[in-house]
This record gives structure tokens, C-alpha cells and sequence, in this order.
């Protein structure tokens, strides 16, 4: 269920049922035992993009992935200035 406020009704990995922002789910777990999506948090917990997992899908849409890359592109270049914008980024989108 959606509507125009860009909230869904999710089936959070775990069986948990959530009301919450679109942009808030990363990506979604197709394996049959745990079926269902992604949030940050979760992500973070199993690590599922880190393991290059089969069964998750990423939703390339959602603007954390390109936070993430600009944070790792700072990270990259230490001691560039750019650094600090980056991470305001990432702290927008946790």
C-alpha cells in the first residue's frame, strides 16, 4: 500500500510490518526464508550489499547509495576538503 506522501506499508527482513518514508527502504531480500525489505538499519546489521549478496536487490534510486559513494570517494582522498561535505551528506540520509 502507497500513497502520495511517499509512505508504504513494508514487510521489514524479519516479518515486522511497517508504515514508513520509501526512502527509507535501500533495498529489498529476495531469499524465501526472510523475505522482504531493506532499511539502513538492517543493512548495516547483515551486511547484505557488503557480502555482494545474490538475493539482495539495491534500489539504486534511493539517494543514500550516492551518499555513500561520495563518503567513500572522501575517504579515498583523506586530507581533501570535500571530506567534510560529504559526511554532512551521509548524516542527512541516517
Amino acid at each position: 500500500m502507497t500513497d502520495d506522501s511517499g509512505y508504504i506499508e513494508a514487510k521489514i527482513v524479519g516479518g515486522e510490518c511497517l508504515f514508513m518514508r520509501k526512502d527509507n527502504l535501500v533495498g529489498f531480500c529476495h531469499f524465501p526464508e526472510h523475505k522482504g525489505y531493506i532499511t539502513k538499519n538492517v543493512l548495516k546489521n547483515k551486511e547484505c550489499a557488503k557480502k555482494e549478496c545474490f538475493y539482495f536487490q539495491k534500489f539504486n534510486d534511493n539517494p543514500y547509495w550516492e551518499a555513500l559513494e561520495l563518503q567513500r570517494i572522501a575517504e579515498k582522498n583523506k586530507g581533501y576538503r570535500g571530506k567534510l561535505c560529504s559526511d554532512v551528506i551521509i548524516a542527512a540520509y541516517q
